[in-house]
């Protein structure tokens, strides 16, 4: 068990709260979401400008809602932080996109599992990433159609990784 005051402390030397209670109330949604005392502050460090009730709590609210799990929420925050960064609006899109792509509401669930970062996706790669396990022969409405979206994602994050620490010639 940890100290709200304790941690509401340490986050608010790396970030500016508007309010003295901002910090205590912030930890204490984040607790009360069963994150740990790490993972609140890796949170608050990553995300420290965002508003609570504004940004961050309606994300958490949409991935419960999509993944049908506090459980499973909390793990995809945990793999993939930023993913709170993102607008509902914008994590509506790209469901709306891979479900009318034919891709069933269980399936976008298992992608958003086991790839939360498919939620910060341009739409345009998205639909290119679609078009690509199309026409490898995965169907949409087929739990490996979701594997190959997750792989080539991982894939082009892999890529740009491995570009982005070339040296210049």
């Amino acid at each position: 068990m940890w100290a709200l005051s304790e941690i509401s402390l340490q986050a608010s030397k790396q970030v500016h709260f508007e309010t003295p209670d901002e910090p205590g109330s912030a930890l204490a949604v984040f607790k009360n979401y069963g994150f740990s005392k790490s993972h609140v502050l890796n949170l608050v460090r990553r995300l420290p400008t965002y508003s609570l009730q504004n940004q961050l709590v309606p994300a958490f609210d949409f991935l419960e809602t999509s993944l049908q799990s506090d459980a499973e929420a909390i793990k995809a925050v945990k793999r993939f932080p930023l993913v709170l960064n993102v607008t509902v609006e914008t994590m509506a899109r790209v469901v709306d996109v891979l479900r009318d792509n034919g891709v069933p509401g269980k399936n976008i669930a298992l992608l958003i599992r086991s790839r939360p970062s498919v939620m910060v996706s341009n739409l345009e790669n998205l639909k290119k990433l679609r078009e690509e396990a199309t026409l490898m022969g995965f169907h949409p409405s087929k739990t490996q159609f979701v594997e190959a979206v997750r792989v080539s994602t991982a894939m082009n994050s892999l890529c740009c990784t491995h570009l982005y620490h070339q040296p210049l010639a």
